[in-house]
């Protein structure tokens, strides 16, 4: 049976305000309307409001549907073997022979997250998943729960699941419950598969903390599933120090290494074995990591090692150990981060660190308890590009510059052409917003690219004072194969000299195949004339593409760039990026000025004068201190705390360009200096007296601390707070007391890779204690597990009332596929919306309601217009006027009657007027008609004596010639009609009074 529902059941609330306000009206403006007319009057008005409050409610109603949507979910992470998911393809391709006419089905993929591929619709055939879905985890799940808000609500539903069952993220059973509530079978298509002949290390195990001298073991868990001789390989920190022959059992296999290390640093160990025929290669190594202490280590990062020797002999005379890397040699990973207390960036650019490195340095001072200083030149702070990364974050200063009359502004126009590679233009509209972040408030920013219009400006050339709304606009963007530079080029050339006049550097990045034709020679000389530089990216040049590009490069004096991998677009932005903010650049001779006592310049003379510095922002916040500033009273030495670690920000340099004054006439302050600073920042050597263990499983990592005092002691009560991080992302903690002396606490650990976890408290004397652990995921959870697991899916098909169908294979493909199109969910209803319809009678009752109102039309009147037949029409008239006089209202009344008597008495005036013409000898010419006089009335009018409806007797005078008789005819009709409103006029006036 149907069932009614409302979406907004409050509105019907209206008809009970509605209701009595209709009637109430009836009465006062329609209370002339009597009998039939009044009632139908009433009931349209009703009936018309009853619809309006349904339509508004949404009223719906719910009826079964014949209706089928099939939505298959494809498992496409790590564990299933690429042939299994091409059959996975096959399958549904040859279910579309299957499919009813009252059929859809649509594709969605997963693997660590979801896409749908395709929207539900009558016939599908796919050749090949063009959806990107991270492999590294299977997350059934989250693939069920998209499927579900996916699939249409006017159809019976079944999402048809092919997955091994192995999911390491969530759980599907909980997710099951969901597709219950919503009435969605799910039915089961295992992916099954075996790895007869496999080894991978199970875990590498060594002590997170020992002391120099100290033997210790490093043990490496390896499972087989066959007897097999294999070669396992141990290497520390990068270098190989055992290999050797062993023989693997089938099952858990244990092999140790002693160990000692002489040295104080972090140790990375890793574990590799390699087994002849072994079928996944990428479960063949394990990780740990092991932290001896000693004196503290400073990495030094600059472009040339021979400028940084100023710094690194000042630090070396002051006892700190000093290492001097490129950018290029930084550490990769957050656990080699760990071999340092302080890192050291010296005129070094964002462009030449990865994201990921730069995450990795600011997790380390804010999580970890390391240091960070950043020393200024042409490619630091603001010119190096470093606005809105990780680092800005972790430094006291911003490198936005509050622009003034002496900074002037830049503007940079990007181009960006089709890229034709997978995910192309995802590509060109990231590193296009990599541009944006990095530019001033106060610099110009616009985007072209040619879409099905032309060439367009993607995002107007403005100033970058909404960034987040620009790139909202720039990710609405789908750039197109553009005919040719010259229009293109006119368009930037256009916007950067009028718009963007102001600024004073103006340049042009384009990032194309090159296959455009190329724009005009006086084009480019104009664009060079107004000081305006070209650069050029060539991403998978097509033809002469890349003689164009180059071309363009050289006349507008910037640089060319041959891309081999779009992984190096990123970067190239950014360093053109950088062309508009050197303005940021102050070179000048000046005296730094010393604000405030400060531990870094503690013990030091006045100093010297400095040749330049990079303009900056102090950040407004607790903690910031400005110990030196410019004459220009921008930043020169500014320091705070940044979580558990500390960051100093020095806008001048350290080298013989700017700080040349200092080098030579400062003396040994210099040196003093430069260690007070960088000691300042480093890690702090109060460590805490714990014991942690670490070990991850199914995502999940899980801690377990020992707090000893020196006594060996159980420290009860410890305030111990804790972060995990790793290379990307960070999360707070929480460490319970779980028996005396002991901690627990347990995190989520859903990627591959290093996760650090940093221990703080305050000791008795309210000093701050930390103790680093950390632990490794050498490769996804994928290959974990060697078979599918059936017990998920039975359960998931089980829940849902659905299917288990027989595994994936060649033999299942070719099968009958109609059950899968069945049609049992006999109950499912769909609701369908009814307010387009009530909007839709309430419409055409509208006139239907004024016409009962305004029109005064018989029912036999009606029926011979809606007939057709209009003798029938005719004849209706002829016996109205014979018929009784019909019911009018009052008024209405009062005048038909009026003009009835004012018929009669025209007519009794145009007899008179005959009569006295024929009995009334004609006039003579010429004599003049007689006036009338109060005895010889004028035709038409009564006397005194007469009623008014009587007829006047005859008159015998003499009357006028038949030629003057018009007039007087004329005038008894306007006499006549005089008196028809007079008469109305006063039946009105005596209407009102009644009232």
């Amino acid at each position: 049976m149907p069932k009614i529902s409302f979406s907004h059941p409050y509105y019907l609330l209206l008809l009970l305000i509605l209701i009595p306000l209709a009637v109430w009206v009836f009465r006062q403006s329609l209370a002339d309307l009597h009998g039939g007319r009044g009632r139908w009057a009433l009931g349209a008005r009703l009936a018309l409001l009853s619809l309006l409050a349904l339509a508004v409610a949404g009223v719906a109603v719910s009826q079964p549907t014949r209706k089928l949507a099939v939505l298959f979910v494809l498992d496409r992470s790590a564990s299933i073997p690429p042939e299994q998911q091409q059959w996975a393809v096959d399958f549904i391709n040859a279910t579309r022979r299957s499919m009813g006419a009252n059929d859809k089905a649509g594709i969605l993929v997963f693997g660590s997250d979801a896409y749908l591929e395709l929207e539900p619709r009558a016939k599908i055939t796919i050749r090949q998943i063009r959806s990107i879905v991270g492999r590294d985890n299977t997350n059934i799940a989250g693939a069920i729960r998209l499927a579900l808000a996916a699939m249409p609500d006017n159809a019976q539903r079944r999402i048809v699941l092919l997955s091994d069952g192995n999911e390491n993220v969530q759980s599907a059973i909980r997710t099951a419950r969901d597709a219950v509530a919503d009435d969605v079978q799910i039915d089961v298509v295992p992916v099954g598969y075996e790895y007869e002949r496999e080894v991978m290390v199970d875990k590498l195990i060594s002590p997170s903390k020992v002391k120099i001298g100290e033997p210790f073991e490093v043990r490496v868990v390896i499972r087989s599933t066959v007897d097999t001789p294999a070669v396992l390989r141990l290497k520390r920190s990068g270098e190989l120090i055992s290999q050797q022959r062993i023989d693997l059992l089938e099952g858990p296999n244990v092999i140790t290494f002693n160990q000692m290390l002489d040295e104080a640093r972090f140790y990375t160990f890793e574990a590799i074995v390699e087994v002849t025929g072994d079928q996944l290669p990428d479960n063949n190594r394990g990780m740990s990591f092991t932290v001896v202490k000693g004196k503290p280590r400073v990495l030094i990062v600059d472009n040339e090692p021979a400028d940084a020797a100023f710094l690194a002999n000042a630090l070396a005379a002051q006892k700190v150990q000093v290492e001097v890397r490129r950018p290029a040699q930084l550490p990769t990973t957050l656990g080699e981060f760990q071999d340092y207390d302080s890192v050291v960036l010296s005129n070094v650019s964002a462009e030449q660190l990865s994201p990921d490195q730069m995450k990795m340095i600011r997790n380390n001072v804010r999580d970890l308890g390391a240091g960070l200083v950043m020393i200024g030149g042409d490619q630091s702070f603001g010119p190096g590009a470093y606005r809105g990364t990780p680092i800005e974050e972790a430094l006291p200063v911003n490198m936005e510059v509050q622009k003034r009359k002496i900074m002037p502004v830049g503007a940079v126009a990007m181009i960006l052409h089709t890229m034709e590679f997978q995910d192309g233009n995802r590509w060109a509209r990231e590193t296009a917003a990599a541009v944006i972040d990095v530019v001033g408030e106060e610099d110009y920013v616009g985007v072209l690219d040619y879409e099905m219009a032309g060439n367009q400006w993607g995002i107007p050339m403005q100033k970058a004072q909404n960034k987040s709304r620009i790139k909202a606009a720039l990710y609405n963007l789908d750039p197109g194969d553009a005919p040719d530079f010259h229009s293109i080029l006119t368009m930037a050339h256009k916007g950067l000299t009028t718009t963007a006049k102001e600024a004073a550097v103006k340049h042009i990045i384009i990032i194309s195949d090159g296959d455009p034709t190329p724009p005009s020679q006086a084009l480019m000389q104009k664009i060079v004339k107004d000081r305006i530089t070209i650069s050029t990216v060539s991403v998978f040049p097509h033809g002469t593409g890349t003689a164009t590009m180059r071309a363009m490069a050289k006349i507008g004096k910037g640089q060319f760039y041959d891309v081999k991998s779009p992984a190096e677009i990123p970067r190239i932005f950014l360093k053109e990026a950088r062309r508009i903010l050197k303005p940021a650049i102050i070179e000048e001779p000046f005296t730094p000025i010393i604000l405030q006592e400060s531990i870094l310049l503690e013990g030091l003379s006045p100093p010297p004068p400095l040749l330049g510095y990079v303009a900056t922002t102090p950040k407004r916040a607790p903690g910031v201190e400005i110990a030196m500033t410019s004459d220009r009273d921008d930043p020169i030495l500014v320091s705070w705390r940044y979580g558990l670690g500390k960051a100093v920000a020095f806008t001048s340099d350290a080298k013989n360009r700017w700080a040349a004054p200092w080098l030579a006439n400062w003396g040994g302050d210099f040196t003093k200096f430069w260690a007070q600073t960088v000691r300042w920042t480093i890690r702090s050597s109060a460590r805490a007296n714990l014991n942690a263990q670490v070990e991850i499983r199914q995502q999940q990592g899980r801690i377990v601390v020992d707090a000893l005092d020196e006594q060996g002691n159980f420290i009860n009560g410890l305030d111990l707070r804790g972060t995990v991080s790793s290379e990307t992302k960070s999360l707070k903690l929480r460490m319970d007391q779980t028996a005396p002396g002991r901690y627990e606490g347990k995190f989520d650990a859903p990627d591959k890779g290093h996760y650090m976890i940093s221990l703080a408290y305050k000791d008795e004397k309210g000093v701050q204690r930390i103790h680093t652990v950390g632990t490794a995921i050498p490769y996804s959870p994928e290959y974990k597990e060697l078979s599918a697991d059936t017990a998920v899916l039975s359960n998931l098909a089980g829940q849902t009332k659905g299917r288990v169908w027989p595994p994936l294979s060649p033999e299942f493909i070719k099968a009958d596929h109609r059950e899968l199109f069945r049609h049992d969910r006999l109950s499912h209803t769909a609701p369908r919306e009814l307010w387009p319809y009530l909007l839709l009678a309430a419409a055409l009752l509208l006139p239907f309601d004024i016409a009962i109102r305004r029109l005064s039309i018989t029912p036999g009147e009606a029926m011979a217009w809606l007939g057709g037949k209009v003798g029938a029409m005719a004849g209706t008239v002829s016996e109205r006027r014979r018929a009784p006089e019909r019911e009018r209202d009052p008024a209405m009344g009062r005048l038909f009657r009026a003009k009835q008597a004012a018929s009669a008495r025209i007519t009794s005036d145009e007899e008179a007027v005959q009569f006295r013409a024929s009995t009334t000898p004609p006039a003579q010419p010429g004599s003049p008609a007689p006036p009338p006089t109060a005895s010889t009335p004028i035709a038409g009018t009564p006397t005194p004596e007469q009623p008014r409806a009587a007829r006047p007797a005859p008159s015998l005078a003499p009357e006028p010639a038949a030629a003057e008789e018009e007039p007087t005819e004329r005038l008894g009709s306007t006499e006549t009609t005089s008196r028809l409103l007079a008469r109305k006029r006063r039946l009105r006036d005596k209407q009102n009074e009644q009232k």
